[in-house]
């Protein structure tokens, strides 16, 4: 028997330990001993598992994995979804807006908090990769980026600062699309305790964070 992921299931490790994000449900998963022990198994066999054991049967069961039926068709389970962040650097230096420029950012963010709260996170990623893949995105002119950024920088103070770092990396990242700037949406995880963090990085430009604070999580999934 042959096994891969679940659509919409990424996952990535940290410190050894397999974590698991799912979309479709909007959660993250961590593995107990005997899932983790047959999930490496399926990782040094790209998903062969002739006697599945009952790590691997708790996975299908919790919607992590998915049995293969066509013979033909090839595993996804051979390395984690992303890779690491090898470097990140502070994006350019912010610049004055306007009122108008923060309106524009509020509208984004009020947009991507009804597209998560109404649509889910799956269908949400999935609409952003659809602009991203519309957008044909140039080589960004760093002074549009910046002024987007900091557009969205006062755009806090307009709304509800508390706004997840998810919520305000996806509206972000919709502004830069429209606007045929490349960027990629991150999704990263830290251990001990379990913490999950998003911010938007160009290359090893990160647009919305500090770099030193997303330096310190596993990417799991990039957009």
């Amino acid at each position: 028997m042959r096994y891969k992921l679940a659509p919409g299931v990424h996952y990535c490790v940290v410190a050894r330990k397999r974590v698991f994000l799912d979309l479709a449900r909007d959660r993250y998963v961590l593995l107990n001993p005997q899932q983790q022990s047959d999930f490496e198994v399926l990782e040094a066999t790209s998903g062969l598992a002739p006697d599945a054991g009952r790590g691997v049967v708790s996975l299908v069961d919790q919607g992590i994995l998915e049995l293969i039926d066509d013979e033909n068709e090839s595993s996804s389970l051979i390395s984690p979804s992303a890779t690491a962040t090898t470097t990140a650097t502070k994006s350019t230096a912010r610049s004055n807006v306007s009122w108008t420029s923060s309106v524009i950012a509020t509208g984004y963010l009020l947009a991507a908090r009804a597209s998560l709260r109404h649509l889910g996170l799956q269908r949400t990623i999935c609409r952003l990769e659809a602009t991203k893949e519309k957008s044909n995105a140039n080589v960004a002119n760093k002074a549009s980026m910046s002024l987007i950024c900091s557009s969205f920088d006062r755009a806090q103070t307009l709304i509800n600062s508390h706004d997840t770092c998810l919520l305000r990396s996806i509206a972000l990242m919709l502004r830069l699309s429209r606007n045929r700037i490349p960027a990629e949406l991150v999704i990263g995880v830290a251990l001990m305790p379990f913490v999950a963090h998003a911010w938007v990085q160009q290359g090893e430009y990160v647009l919305n964070d500090d770099p030193d604070f997303t330096r310190t999580f596993a990417p799991i999934l990039r957009i």
